[in-house]
């Protein structure tokens, strides 16, 4: 949320390239937080119940 607040700002302020940077940064962090899950649970997504890779309809 501050992150998203901070972003704003900088937009808004007029510093496109601050904003770029950290949209950016946030993407790139998020990226490496599901990295790290996947294995963590598993191999599979924390929000699949059935285990099962995406679309196979846990079969």
């Amino acid at each position: 949320m501050w992150l998203a607040g901070a972003v704003g700002l900088a937009s808004g302020a007029g510093d496109g390239l601050l904003a770029v940077m950290g949209t950016a940064l946030a993407l790139g962090i998020l990226w490496m937080a599901r990295v790290i899950s996947t294995p963590a649970h598993g191999g599979r997504r924390p929000d699949d119940p059935q285990g099962g890779a995406p679309g196979d309809g846990g079969q």
